[in-house]
């Protein structure tokens, strides 16, 4: 079952859920820091684009700006035709300075404009983020009071992508799960939920602090080569995984590590 962000009727909320929901007009809506409707998310991406636009629209208006062309051409016909008669350093000068005026104030609108869409863009990563984070953690038991916490934990963890995509990362380097494919907010929130050292922050039901070998993307056990003592342990399957998927080997050992409980590694995520 899919928990919903608004409900139209009170009686469509699940009943162990209703208390996280409060009346706005008409609408019963989940009341958790960091969410938002997707109305107001569509409302960002909107400005998003206009931004963009706008940014476009300076550079195509700017582009074809010469400064020699400007020299020789406009500002010598500006001159012209107010009547100035000056010498050929009196123009070079008079045109320095105007092609410089020009172009500060063309860089000062298209820094204002890149301003702005990296600070829209900067909201609207959060709020993806955010919302993604509050919906598996509430999936995964987590406690009402312990989203905002919850959230800020993994605001270190996940950000997008240049095209847009949730991803954790570890400072410049892309993180992976026990299956060596890139972690994600599902994959984390199955950790923080089994670690017991965040046991407080969800139901009593849920965060069981207990060790596995190590799941892949739909949750379940991984096969992994690395574990020893199990019926996965391969040699031969070790060195091809090394030789044909470097970053799948390397996570899948890391969590070999862990789950062997070898000191001074730890799984990452948490």
């Amino acid at each position: 079952m899919k928990l919903k962000f608004i409900y139209d009727k009170e009686e469509d909320i699940p009943a162990e859920f209703k208390s996280l929901f409060t009346l706005s007009g008409t609408k019963w809506v989940l009341q958790v820091d960091g969410a938002v409707p997707e109305a107001k998310f569509e409302e960002f991406r909107n400005n998003n684009i206009a931004l963009l636009k706008e940014r476009d629209a300076l550079v195509e208006k700017f582009k074809d700006v010469d400064p020699d062309q400007y020299k020789t051409l406009k500002t010598r016909a500006e001159l012209l035709d107010e009547k100035k008669l000056i010498t050929t350093e009196g123009l070079d000068a008079a045109v320095e300075k105007r092609v410089g005026t020009m172009k500060t104030e063309y860089e000062a609108k298209l820094a204002e404009a890149t301003k702005k869409l990296t600070e829209r863009t900067s909201e609207i990563g959060k709020l993806k983020i955010d919302g993604a984070l509050t919906t598996a953690g509430t999936k995964a038991g987590l406690r009402p009071e312990a989203v905002e916490d919850f959230v800020r934990r993994g605001q270190g963890v996940f950000s997008l992508d240049e095209n847009g995509n949730v991803v954790a990362m570890n400072g410049t380097e892309k993180r992976y799960n026990a299956a060596g494919a890139p972690l994600g907010i599902d994959d984390w929130v199955a950790d923080v939920a089994k670690d017991k050292a965040y046991a407080h922050l969800f139901n009593p039901s849920q965060g069981s602090g207990s060790q596995s070998q190590g799941a892949g993307a739909g949750g379940g056990p991984t096969q992994n080569p690395f574990i020893k003592n199990t019926p996965h342990f391969n040699l031969t399957e070790q060195a091809r995984m090394i030789r044909e998927n470097p970053a799948q080997a390397s996570a899948l050992k890391a969590a070999a590590a862990a789950a062997a409980g070898t000191p001074g590694i730890r799984t990452e995520g948490v």
